[in-house]
């Protein structure tokens, strides 16, 4: 299916099983993929269409080492057919060696213009996760806690991808529907980019 879209229309969802991949998609592209809070349900690449866009839905990373063996040519495939890599983080984790090591692993299977992106998810979870209803976004607190985030996610990444820059990391909620549109736009207006 990859083969038969040109990769600046295909974007990838890569990261940690059970960060919020498919839940992003499923808000993003009104998809209906399965989730589940207790386990891991992405069992092979899911596929959702957008217009001219294929998103591709990876199961997830570091489940265990016999499921990153198995999907590992699958991931490549994915890789290689893309030109937007969106690696998913859980807001409220500090563990990135899985994430890293993975990406090691893969990075020499980009293309020369690939986008790569990291999207935050689960922001409402960050610090003192006092979430500001009322206006459906962070709280101050929380807003002090996220930048902190994303520069201690920064100086850990751009050591594998040396032109990560800060504005590359999107920080959202699925929960709160928040900032989504935002990753939609760099999915949606990546062939306009300059890569």
């Amino acid at each position: 299916m990859i083969e038969n879209y040109s990769p600046n229309k295909v974007a990838v969802f890569f990261g940690k099983t059970g960060v919020g991949k498919t839940s992003t998609i499923n808000l993003l592209f009104n998809q209906t993929f399965e989730t589940d809070n207790a386990a891991a349900c992405t069992k092979e690449l899911q596929f959702a269409t957008f217009k001219e866009h294929l998103i591709i839905d990876i199961p997830g990373i570091a489940e265990s080492e016999i499921a990153d063996k198995k999907y590992f040519n699958e991931y490549i495939n994915a890789v290689k057919g893309s030109s937007l890599i969106i690696w998913v983080l859980q807001g409220d984790t500090r563990v990135y060696r899985p994430d890293q090591v993975m990406l090691l692993k893969l990075k020499e299977y980009f293309r020369a213009e690939t986008k790569f992106l990291i999207c935050i998810n689960q922001i409402d979870l960050i610090g003192t996760a006092n979430w500001d209803i009322s206006k459906n976004e962070p709280s101050e607190d929380q807003k002090n806690y996220i930048n902190e985030k994303r520069e201690d996610i920064l100086k850990k990444f751009v050591k594998i991808m040396p032109n990560l820059e800060e504005e590359d990391i999107i920080t959202h909620s699925v929960t709160q529907k928040y900032n989504t549109d935002v990753l939609f736009d760099h999915i949606i207006n990546q062939d306009n980019e300059t890569i």
